[in-house]
């Protein structure tokens, strides 16, 4: 038997439960794992013994989305090859304080959520804000321009640099500069104590 272990924010363990266990349920049936909750301590284990590793491994990443303040409804997709889950962490930014926490995640909210908006449409993604991640899940081509989207905003662009940008790179998948900061790292093991 395979077991694989999330950490989950209590707060989000109620929206991996569902009412009356229905989420947690619908999961275990389609991916053919045994999902345990902690709810003491946050704590889920992801046990399977006939799930095949690929479908193991999706779970892990709806669990982890939905901890990252996804709707099941949107984590779900996961369980889809074509869709990932990228976390930008607001640490690694050098973005500590809880007022500039809250100023930056504000920037790519905008006004009554009008920027987060734009960019899930032109991009057929979602995003989370929550604690000091901002999430993504979607197809590899648009998130990256969504993960490049997203930093020009915590840098300070504006709304419509931010269009024209999505636009052009829309057009033109490799007019996304190979720079560091384009350079996602899917790497969950840096996750460490951001979660709240």
């Amino acid at each position: 038997m395979d077991n694989l272990f999330v950490k989950m924010p209590r707060m989000r363990i109620g929206a991996l439960i569902g009412k009356q266990g229905k989420t947690k349920k619908e999961l275990e049936e389609l991916s053919d794992c045994n999902i345990f909750v902690d709810s003491a301590t946050g704590d889920v284990e992801i046990s399977s013994e006939k799930a095949n590793p690929i479908t193991f491994y999706r779970l892990e990443q709806v669990i982890k989305a939905i901890a990252r303040g996804f709707s099941p409804e949107h984590a779900k997709y996961l369980l889809d090859e074509s869709f990932i889950l990228n976390i930008i962490n607001l640490h690694d930014l050098g973005i500590h304080t809880s007022k500039t926490l809250q100023t930056r995640k504000a920037r790519v909210i905008g006004s009554q959520g009008a920027i987060r908006q734009f960019i899930e449409d032109s991009l057929d993604c979602f995003i989370a804000i929550q604690g000091k991640t901002i999430s993504i899940i979607g197809n590899i081509e648009n998130i990256r321009i969504a993960h490049e989207a997203i930093l020009k905003l915590l840098k300070g662009a504006t709304i419509s640099r931010i269009k024209k940008y999505i636009n052009r790179a829309k057009t033109n998948i490799d007019q996304i500069s190979n720079t560091e900061s384009n350079n996602i790292n899917f790497d969950n093991e840096q996750e460490r104590d951001i979660l709240d």
